[in-house]
């Protein structure tokens, strides 16, 4: 449902996932009930029978949280399952003169705030919390190695976000190219034809 964003009925499901159409039906119905798919009218095209009722992922019901730190802002934002952003900011910084737990301070207070709004819009999950930094990271995705434009060194956000961060929910760091390039890559996959690889370039205070 989510890969194609929305619009199959049980049977389209039954097909593209091989599953047997009472198991899609009963998988359906439990997320039906737990809010994180909606059913909507059918509506006649023309062939024989009784045409299917198109589901799509309930709107807003899951969120991914995407983070930045930059040289002159924090930013954030919310999608949900349908692709739309469902909140978001920009807060202006001196990262320069600020220091590291300032900066993640603001964008901690921010990101607590986004997440008080989303549970008040109906959002029942948020599964995971990415912070993209202009840094290079170290493999387990947790510490900023050198972070040239914001002298950031051998820092761990996760020391200082910890305390704004919903309990359980998965967060991880990495560099700012590089989530561009994987959010870029999901929408090629949706929309072109499959690439065996691409090259993504990233500039603005840097290049990446």
């Amino acid at each position: 449902l989510v890969s194609a964003h929305g619009g199959l009925s049980r049977s389209d499901l039954a097909a593209r996932t091989g599953l047997a159409r009472p198991t899609v039906s009963r998988l359906t119905q439990e997320l039906i009930e737990a809010g994180l798919v909606v059913e909507q009218i059918s509506v006649a095209d023309g062939s024989p029978g009784r045409p299917g009722r198109p589901l799509f992922p309930a709107s807003r019901a899951v969120v991914g949280i995407g983070l930045e730190v930059n040289v002159d802002h924090v930013a954030g934002a919310a999608i949900d399952l349908l692709g739309e952003t469902v909140d978001s900011f920009v807060l202006p910084i001196d990262g320069v003169t600020m220091s590291s737990t300032e900066v993640l301070d603001l964008l901690g207070a921010r990101l607590r705030a986004m997440v008080e709004a989303l549970t008040q819009l109906g959002t029942k999950e948020i599964s995971g919390i990415t912070l993209a930094v202009p840094s290079v990271i170290d493999g387990d995705g947790k510490r900023v190695i050198y972070a040239s434009n914001l002298e950031w060194r051998d820092l761990v956000p996760y020391d200082v976000l910890k305390t704004y961060l919903p309990d359980g929910v998965p967060f991880v760091v990495d560099n700012d190219a590089n989530v561009q390039a994987l959010a870029t890559a999901s929408l090629i996959s949706t929309s072109d034809a499959p690439l065996d690889s691409f090259l993504y370039v990233f500039g603005e205070y840097g290049i990446g």
